[in-house]
């Protein structure tokens, strides 16, 4: 028997990394915000389709900054990345990862994605 337990989450889209397929982009950096921070939980590049994809790069395109909000994030996480301001947030499927200590680590397990606004509307 084996029973898989998802959880979902807003969490704040960050950046993202270029797409080599010619997709919109092949995966959003996400964050969640401790106090003042924006920390990092991970990477999410699955359960798009192709418009979706394309109309939420033409909303990151139009945030796209040259520093990071993120307080960190792990050196493979910021290879090719683009950051944006941290304006949009997405409600995100995942599991966490067993072990996890002070960090949420999120896996690829995008089942819905919805732009919920601004994180500053709430």
């Amino acid at each position: 028997l084996k029973i898989k337990c998802h959880k979902r989450q807003e969490f704040v889209i960050g950046g993202f990394t270029e797409s080599d397929a010619g997709r919109g982009f092949r995966s959003l950096l996400l964050g969640y915000y401790d106090g003042k921070k924006l920390i990092y939980a991970g990477k999410v590049g699955t359960g798009f389709d192709a418009e979706t994809a394309t109309d939420l790069r033409k909303k990151l395109d139009a945030l796209v900054v040259k520093s990071m909000a993120f307080d960190s994030v792990l050196a493979d996480a910021r290879r090719g990345a683009l950051y944006v301001e941290p304006k949009l947030v997405g409600e995100i499927e995942f599991r966490l990862v067993e072990g996890a200590n002070e960090r949420i680590q999120i896996e690829c397990l995008l089942a819905h994605f919805v732009l919920a606004g601004s994180p500053d509307a709430r």
